[in-house]
């Protein structure tokens, strides 16, 4: 037998080691059937470059063997080897060497491949410590934008609210210079004129607060849902130009403007009308 087919042998042993838990006695009958008769050859040494490429490329990438089983099965066989049998002084040192040499491996190989999955799990963290990063990036800029935003909005909301207290303070003085002068005209002029007054101030004032609710996105429509139509015929949604015209939407969208021009224009020109037949 030559060393290249002596060594194939050792490298079968090998992988058998690997393939399951064995007891004392299997793993003696396997060193006798085996490598025994290889290791009494004098001038036989087998190669450790070739336990590595065994175990680098046979056990470790296989399903079939198992790393775990070979270092217990090792263990078991070098405790074996310590034991009083006939194989010889030489052939139990041959057989240490072996067992160091594959006990040796079996660790580089388990610290390495430890090693390997820390970097994995490093390289995982650090991947997603990267997206976390961009994520709340993403989140910052948005969050500033809405903060620029809401300054700006707060600006604009300020400044109609101050629009609102002028026009407020504004319509109260040209009233009251307009009832310091009520001695001079009658009743119902009275009455057209402060409903004039009346009409402008508060559509003014309606209009500012429209602007506000704009740019606050809030609503400020009444939902209201026409009986004698489709029930999902709501003047709040788009199928409503379908359903009502001009007038009759601003009547349902709000009917508080609605009724108050009414009533305003009313006392107008009901005031206007007794006045002009007076």
């Amino acid at each position: 037998m030559n060393k290249s087919e002596a060594q194939s042998i050792i490298n079968q042993f090998i992988m058998s080691l690997a393939e399951s838990s064995y007891s004392m006695d299997e793993i003696k009958s396997k060193v006798e059937d085996s490598i025994i008769a290889i290791y009494k050859e004098p001038q036989f040494r087998h190669s450790y470059s070739q336990i590595f490429a065994t175990i680098k490329t046979q056990i470790m990438p296989s399903d079939k063997y198992n790393i775990d089983f070979l270092s217990m099965n090792v263990e078991t066989l070098y405790d074996l080897n310590g034991r009083d049998n006939e194989w010889g002084d030489e052939v139990k040192n041959k057989i240490n060497k072996l067992c160091d040499h594959i006990m040796l491996e079996t660790s580089r190989m388990g610290y390495f491949n430890n090693q390997f999955t820390q970097y994995q799990d490093l390289e995982k963290q650090l991947k997603d410590n990267t997206l976390s990063v961009r994520k709340t990036g993403k989140e910052l800029a948005k969050a500033q934008a809405t903060i620029d935003s809401l300054r700006s909005e707060s600006v604009t909301v300020l400044s109609i609210f101050a629009a609102i207290m002028v026009a407020g303070m504004g319509g109260f003085t040209i009233f009251g210079n307009f009832v310091q002068a009520v001695s001079d005209i009658s009743n119902y002029r009275f009455f057209a004129i402060a409903s004039f007054l009346g009409l402008i101030l508060f559509n003014v004032v309606f209009m500012l607060i429209y602007m506000i609710a704009r740019l606050t996105e809030k609503n400020i429509y009444t939902i209201c849902t026409d009986s004698s139509k489709d029930r999902n015929a709501d003047c709040v949604y788009s199928n409503c130009n379908n359903n009502c015209w001009g007038i009759n939407r601003v009547r349902k969208r709000l009917p508080y403007i609605f009724w108050s021009n009414v009533v305003l224009v009313s006392i107008i020109i009901i005031s206007l009308f007794i006045e002009y037949v007076d």
